[in-house]
């Protein structure tokens, strides 16, 4: 599957998850690396949601599924 287009979505749904070593640039460094690894070519930066919904009112999951 080498040189598959992919996007990357980053989030984190509380303030512990981020202090427990989840942060969205943790997060953001993986997505790079696995797909650095994989020979994945990211076609744009990391989409990020940095606050937790208690419905999926995402703003940027909406804008990465319409990009």
């Amino acid at each position: 599957m080498e040189g598959v287009n992919v996007i990357g979505y980053a989030r984190v749904s509380s303030d512990e998850q981020a202090d427990k070593g989840y942060s969205l640039d943790y997060q953001k460094d993986y997505i790079e690396r696995y797909c650095s690894t994989k020979r994945f070519k990211l076609v744009r930066d990391v989409f990020f949601e940095d606050f937790s919904a208690i419905t999926f009112s995402r703003p940027e999951f909406k804008n990465m599924k319409e990009f």
